[in-house]
């Protein structure tokens, strides 16, 4: 929490003193029948100052960076969540590439946020760090969709190895397996479905 009052203290102390010392050497050119002179300590004075600021933002800095991990650590429990629903579901699936993205993007978030505060702490500034929570949800869900489908071409082909399906394509060529990029005509007794491989 910011406490104003110490800082009156620590700043109206030091303006107190340079009043003093002004006035000292007021009354010391006076009596020495001098030209006055006093060189007072602005800079400490204008430091104290900039301290009070940086002061002022660190609690309200603090408490949004917290929300702001708070979100990301959310992301990442449903992450870690799919992850291991996808392992223990899907385990042919390369999480390889889904880790290195949106793992690897989570963790820059996380620095990225700890950044962001340090910079707004040093700059006397409120700290802003924008992070949507629903584009990384977005990703979880895509990842999870194509584990799933993976799982339904395993399937499919099992079907097919087991004599229950058939796979045309629309040229009417008999496949072993489904044809990626192009319609496939899956035949199952009397039932015929048009499916789009990706």
């Amino acid at each position: 929490d910011f406490d104003m009052a110490e800082w009156e203290e620590i700043i109206g102390g030091q303006i107190a003193d340079a009043k003093k010392g002004a006035q000292q050497a007021l009354a010391n050119a006076n009596e020495d029948g001098e030209a006055f002179s006093y060189a007072f300590g602005a800079e400490d004075i204008e430091a104290a100052l900039t301290e009070m600021k940086k002061a002022a933002f660190e609690a309200p800095n603090t408490l949004a960076y917290d929300k702001v991990v708070d979100a990301i650590a959310a992301v990442e429990a449903k992450y870690m969540t799919a992850v291991v629903e996808i392992e223990m579901e899907y385990p042919g699936f390369d999480l390889t590439e889904w880790k290195e993205i949106i793992g690897g993007q989570l963790e820059e978030v996380k620095k990225g946020a700890e950044q962001a505060l340090a910079a707004a702490n040093e700059d006397g500034e409120l700290y802003n760090y924008p992070f949507d929570a629903e584009e990384y949800e977005g990703m979880i869900a895509e990842m999870q969709k194509a584990a799933s489908d993976l799982s339904s071409i395993d399937a499919l082909e099992a079907e097919v190895a087991a004599g229950n399906a058939k796979i045309y394509t629309l040229d009417g060529k008999a496949h072993f397996a489904p044809v990626r990029g192009q319609v496939n005509v899956i035949v199952r007794g009397n039932s015929t479905v048009k499916v789009m491989i990706k």
